[in-house]
Formats: structure tokens, sequence, C-alpha cells
């Protein structure tokens, strides 16, 4: 049986253009009549963390490892550190634009480490924790933190608070980034 033809166009859209070859559609060049006129993008898709230095902080391999790509792939330079002391060697000798740091951590807990580092740099340090209470949250404000995301969270929660936390840090009258 032969194949049935083709329907017609829509009024006021374009028939996709294929390759006489393969069939394949190839990209047209402009929008449809009547149409909102468009540009090519031609460059890339801005990212949050383009030229942002993060070191995350967390003894737990796996969670470093993800939040080192989905950092990265947000166009951050990530650095990891594993323990507390750690953390504070290299976000005191090192320009971070962020610290994020788990609570519990070997060594030097994240609160104590989080107040040794900003008492020395002004960095933006967001606390990580698998613990949601109100007291919690308290206490790393207390250690200078300028933020505290609860585990577990999505990699789309982690930007998106992120983006909040250093906006807010980076408006005039702000003591913290």
């Amino acid at each position: 049986m032969p194949a049935p033809p083709p329907a017609p166009p829509r009024a006021g859209r374009r028939s996709p253009v294929r390759d006489p070859s393969s069939g394949a559609r190839i990209a047209t060049a402009g929008p449809p009549p009547g149409r909102l006129r468009w540009a090519p993008v031609t460059a890339e898709t801005p990212r949050p963390f383009s030229g942002r230095r993060i070191l995350v902080v967390d003894d737990t391999e796996e969670l470093s490892d993800i939040l080192r790509f989905v950092l990265a792939r947000e166009g951050a330079e990530v650095d990891v550190a594993a323990d507390g002391h750690t953390a504070v060697q290299r976000a005191t000798e090192e320009p971070f634009d962020v610290v994020l740091m788990d609570v519990g951590l070997p060594g030097i807990d994240g609160l104590e480490a989080c107040r040794r580092i900003t008492a020395v740099r002004d960095v933006t340090v967001v606390m990580l924790s698998a613990r949601h209470a109100a007291a919690d949250r308290e206490a790393g404000a207390a250690a200078g933190a300028a933020g505290y995301l609860p585990k577990p969270f999505a990699p789309r929660t982690l930007v998106a608070e992120l983006r909040e936390i250093l906006a807010a840090a980076e408006r005039p009258g702000h003591g913290g980034g």
C-alpha cells in the first residue's frame, strides 16, 4: 500500500525543510511569516557561577563528587576538602567566593570551621546538614554562615538557593560575600 500523501501545512506555518537524501529536518533561515523575529543564539547560555571559585567541604566522597559536577556544570571552578582542618587551611590561604560546608565533619566540625574561616576571610559560607531544626539554622548563622541548606536536596534546589544567597551577599550594605 502506498504511503499517504503529506498533510497540507497549517495556515501561518511553514512546512519543515527536509534534506532530500536523508529526509532529516533542516533548520530554516527565519521564523514563520507574521511571527516575531528571532536572532540565532551564537553565544553559550550564561552560567550562573561563571568565574566563581567554590570550595565544597564534605566527608562523603559521593556527595562531594556530585556537588563538584553540578557546580562545574553551572560554570564554577570547584575544589573539594574532606575535613574541617583542610577546609580552614584552604579557605584562609586561597580566595574562594563560596564555601559549601557540611556541619558534621571529622576533626573540626563545620560550625567551628565556619567561625575560623569567616574570622579571617570575607567569604560566603553555606552550611549543609541533615539536621533540619531551626536551632541548627540559628547555630549556622551565629557561626557566620550566610545560608543553611538541609540535606537531602535536589541539584536544582542547591543552584537556586546558592544564587539567592550570593545575590543577597552582593547587595550594598550586606556584610557577607
